[in-house]
């Protein structure tokens, strides 16, 4: 019989970890990298003093970067999408086009990485942190970004506490299976305890999410960390084929936990940008996803039973909350901090948040 265990260690997740990487950290690339990490070493103060893009003009082109893990990977890719949002950007003005110094390896980290190459949530939130004391464990005061564009408290606040909420919802992962294997099984009683799991993570997500007023100020994020955020549209990669590309900016729709519990649930969601969201997933995610939905029959089955109805409804009804938690966070970072918030106002990732998010939670109901 398959367990539990196996089939999250098959897709490289942990209830420990979710969705966030198991592998250990690397605190620096070897030194065929030298070139990026000294543009990292004086990131944020190399684009405070408009000398960032100068730097980068004259990096030293890496045409076909070498990793020896995962972890030299995902920090190669991280390192790079910073380099090339802060190029386009800066505070002297945005361009449209990127150097080969960063465009040629991004490209290329990217490709093996099985992900676009702009600054997505796998990037900015799954990867850019670690523990400042090994032998203490995932907690606020214990993580530190590896890399921010401001370096203010309030960036630093909003990437870690969006990696605090990943981390949370590793219980909410291992009970997906567990549901998913308790109906094969025909386990009331395992259904039950999982679907209890699930309400009652979402419940933690909702307060962690509210957490977010603690140390970042909407006005803070609006003005100094969401411009760094946006969506490419037209943007030259120089040196590579195709150069002129467009892609979203990160967004909690790139959040596999997220759409997990629409799939597990049962919650028939067609809405489009969520799907094309998924191109910007690690792919073995996106596999868990697919997984979800063609194996899941919690929704038939609770639904059938009294003893499991109550529970199943709590959940989705607990879902909804969460994503009007999520709404009022859009509403009070982003659209209060414009005056004249309306149609065509977009989030990171390219839409318009409110009525997207309305929509989203309206439809789970």
């Amino acid at each position: 019989m398959v367990s539990t265990g196996k089939i999250l260690k098959t897709y490289g997740l942990s209830e420990e970890m979710g969705f966030l990487p198991m592998v250990e950290r690397v605190e620096k690339l070897p030194s065929d990298f030298d070139a990026w990490e000294e543009v990292a070493h004086q990131f944020t103060d190399s684009i405070n003093s408009f000398s960032l893009r100068k730097k980068l003009d004259g990096m030293e082109i890496i045409h076909n970067p070498t990793y020896s893990n995962a972890a030299e990977r995902e920090r190669g890719m991280l390192l790079l999408s910073f380099f090339a949002h802060a190029y386009v950007f800066a505070w002297e003005g945005a361009v449209s086009e990127i150097p080969e110094s960063i465009a040629i390896p991004w490209v290329e980290t990217a490709r093996q990485l099985g992900r676009p190459p702009i600054l997505s949530h796998a990037s900015a939130v799954l990867n850019n942190w670690y523990l400042i004391d090994g032998n203490k464990g995932f907690e606020k005061d214990n993580l530190s970004t590896v890399i921010q564009f401001q370096g203010t408290k309030d960036e630093a606040w909003f990437f870690l506490q969006t990696a605090r909420i990943e981390q949370k919802g590793g219980k909410a992962v291992k009970a997906a299976v567990d549901a998913i294997l308790s109906v094969e099984q025909r386990d009331d009683f395992g259904l039950e305890s999982a679907l209890e799991t699930m309400h009652s993570t979402l419940k933690t997500l909702i307060h962690d999410l509210n957490e977010m007023y603690l140390h970042c100020d909407p006005y803070v994020f609006y003005n100094r960390v969401r411009p760094f955020l946006s969506s490419f549209e037209n943007i030259r990669y120089r040196g590579i084929e195709n150069p002129n590309r467009s892609y979203h900016g990160g967004s909690a729709a790139q959040s596999s936990l997220i759409q997990m519990f629409d799939a597990v649930l049962g919650l028939k969601n067609h809405n489009s940008f969520l799907m094309e969201m998924r191109n910007y997933m690690p792919p073995r995610h996106v596999e868990f996803l697919n997984f979800l939905q063609f194996k899941s029959k919690i929704r038939p089955y609770s639904e059938e039973r009294n003893s499991l109805n109550g529970i199943y409804r709590e959940c989705i009804d607990t879902l909804r909350a969460f994503r009007t938690a999520h709404l009022k966070i859009v509403q009070d970072y982003i659209v209060k901090q414009k005056g004249t918030a309306g149609p065509g106002q977009k989030g990171t990732g390219g839409t318009e948040p409110t009525s997207f998010l309305a929509r989203l939670r309206d439809e789970t109901q």
